[in-house]
């Protein structure tokens, strides 16, 4: 008896715990609702395992099977009101959820309308919205997404085979205030590792929402840490509340919010802020008059770059070896008129060096002349009390004093560096 009721007591536990919600309409691919289904997936009420379940659990591939599992549930009309119903049976209070449409078989999806609080609050729930009037016409996948407000922190996404069919009547630019290119992206998160959660016991607040929302928007603290793409879908964006976490981008790749080319703003006096009207051109801050002119030193590439709005000014940046931007150095001031100047075509190198004489003081050159003239007049002295003497019996022309005075002079002229 005791092991009868362990038994049914499992039972009844396993049963709550798959029992959350799912879409019945339209009817998603795999599920028990879709007559085009061959191998039912009984678990549809289940959340995301992980990344290898998103998006659509998997099963947005069945869309190749045009006539088959992944055959067409529902048409819908550009403009025209639709509503997907979400039934099941434990709703954690409710949540928030958003419905999208995809071209690509899953690989993006466009934002049609956002659901922020009582979604779901009870089985058979219908939700209403709205086909975008510029949608594109064709095959689309529709996702239901939905974020539980109390309880494990979960992603649910079901997906239905669609047909995007003409228009009910023609559209009109008044019926497009937002293009459909324009629309946010699926947000995702609570799937790892894109590195966000939505907080329980809050109605998940998605950073970017959309036009077509259904609740209040702007809580900045129902996700917690900064999310990323998962398999090339959501990631951060502008506009979001909590921290950067969003999945405002409908491209594979995470948008960023500003331009895609960093500016920053000149630090000169009165510089304006520049920014290039060319994606891949960067632009850095200008460094103050006279900055920097060391720093030129080291081997710079000038690139050009066009002038900041307002400034009526052009310039060029300088791209150092290192690859980073700066200012156009400042000239390195004039070199004194003294130093010696190279003849054209003459190494500056090979010179005489005057600039050492010129540079010598005029006292220390005066003391050294007078220095000079009077062990000259002592050897003069001595040379004509002993010039017979010394030179009598030479073989050679005696010397002239005038000789022996020059060559003392010369060599008093090298040890002085004149």
């Amino acid at each position: 008896m005791q092991y009868t009721t362990i038994l049914a007591a499992l039972a009844l536990g396993s049963t709550t715990a798959m029992a959350h919600m799912e879409m019945s309409f339209p009817p998603p691919l795999k599920s028990k609702f879709n007559s085009h289904a061959k191998n039912a997936d009984y678990s549809m009420t289940s959340p995301l395992s992980g990344v290898a379940q998103f998006p659509c659990k998997g099963y947005q591939t069945a869309m190749s099977d045009t006539t088959g599992e992944g055959a067409s549930v529902v048409t819908w009309a550009p403009g025209a009101k639709a509503n997907f119903t979400v039934v099941g049976g434990a709703t954690h209070s409710g949540g928030s959820c958003q419905a999208a449409l995809s071209y690509d078989v899953g690989k993006t999806f466009t934002v049609i309308h956002s659901y922020i609080g009582n979604c779901p609050t009870s089985s058979g729930q219908n939700f209403d919205f709205t086909i975008p009037s510029d949608a594109k016409t064709g095959s689309a996948l529709f996702a239901w997404t939905w974020f539980n407000k109390v309880g494990n922190r979960e992603i649910y996404m079901n997906c239905a085979s669609v047909t995007i069919g003409a228009a009910s009547k023609k559209r009109t630019i008044s019926e497009r205030d937002t293009a459909f290119s324009s629309r946010p992206g699926l947000f995702v998160a609570n799937v790892d590792p894109n590195g966000c959660h939505s907080v329980e016991g809050k109605d998940l607040a998605f950073p970017d929402p959309g036009p077509d929302l259904t609740g209040t928007a702007g809580a900045t603290d129902t996700i917690a840490g900064a999310c990323v793409a998962v398999n090339g879908i959501g990631g951060p964006s502008s506009g979001s509340s909590s921290g950067g976490s969003s999945g405002g981008a409908s491209a594979s790749a995470p948008a960023a919010s500003g331009s895609s080319a960093p500016s920053a703003s000149s630090a000169a006096s009165g510089g304006s802020t520049a920014s290039s009207a060319a994606a891949a051109a960067p632009i850095a801050s200008s460094a103050a008059a006279g900055a920097g002119a060391g720093a030129a030193a080291a081997g710079t590439a000038t690139a050009s770059a066009p002038a900041s709005s307002g400034t009526g000014t052009s310039g060029s940046l300088t791209v150092s070896s290192h690859g980073e931007c700066g200012a156009r150095p400042a000239p390195a001031p004039a070199k004194p008129s003294s130093e010696p100047v190279a003849p054209s075509g003459i190494s500056a190198a090979t010179q005489p060096n005057t600039a050492a004489t010129d540079a010598k003081p005029a006292l220390e050159r005066v003391a050294a002349e007078l220095r000079l003239a009077t062990r000259l007049r002592t050897q003069r002295s001595r040379h004509d009390s002993s010039t017979t003497q010394t030179w009598a019996t030479s073989k050679v022309d005696e010397p002239t004093f005038e000789g022996i005075e020059e060559e003392e002079r010369e060599r008093e002229r090298g040890r002085a560096g004149w």
